[in-house]
């Protein structure tokens, strides 16, 4: 995906990507043809970064806006049940705590570890970015269990892949059943069935299907 020789006007921002204000520390223009890279995590439906003289920028196209609902404990219980202090490989990228993919201007490395407190306030804001994709991809109604089971799995997935799913496709079209057995076509890793993966899918199936909401 290219920008086209049209100008835009981009700007640098630290610290990437959870500040609240955009920081006007380097207004630039954009030339012809400049690629965008990285855009299949969890933040870039809102903005985008691009590369200018080895320099990160980055547009928005929206104004950032705290989510009106919130994943509840339950939800979050299942993704705090899965904490990794180091680094591990999904697809060909690396998660780190309770599934990050990016701090601080990078992304995820092999080497990196963390602490349970810092893996908190990574998901804290890992998790408003998933809140507010779920606000604009949904559009029937939820309980909160049923809305914080599919928060979960696209916390864990990433909102563009939920986006892009059956599993969505299926829940907008009230096909609540075809919509559950996809909880199933997401427990693989590297073509194989994953232990982990499983256990947590049925998690997240059986807080949909909970009648107890929190």
């Amino acid at each position: 995906m290219l920008i086209t020789s049209r100008k835009d006007t981009v700007f640098q921002t630290t610290p990437y990507p959870f500040n609240r204000e955009i920081q006007n520390i380097s207004p630039v223009t954009a030339g012809t043809q400049l690629e965008i890279v990285d855009y299949k995590h969890n933040h870039l439906w809102s903005m985008t970064r691009i590369w200018i003289d080895e320099y990160q920028y980055y547009i928005y196209t929206e104004d950032w806006e705290l989510p009106q609902r919130r994943i509840n404990q339950a939800g979050i219980d299942i993704i705090m049940s899965y904490y990794y202090p180091e680094a591990y490989r999904r697809g060909d990228e690396y998660t780190l705590g309770y599934g990050t993919r990016e701090r601080a201007n990078r992304m995820i490395l092999p080497e990196d570890k963390c602490t349970r407190e810092k893996a908190l306030t990574w998901l804290k804001d890992d998790l408003e970015v998933v809140e507010r994709g779920l606000e604009k991809c949904l559009r029937v109604p939820l309980n909160d269990n049923q809305w914080s089971a599919l928060a979960c799995i696209a916390q864990d997935i990433t909102i563009p892949v939920f986006r892009n799913s059956k599993m969505l496709m299926y829940i907008n079209d009230s096909l609540v059943q075809r919509m559950l057995a996809e909880f199933h076509a997401w427990v693989y890793r590297n073509g194989y069935t994953c232990p982990i993966l499983t256990r947590r899918r049925m998690q997240e199936k059986n807080l949909f299907l909970s009648n107890n909401v929190q």
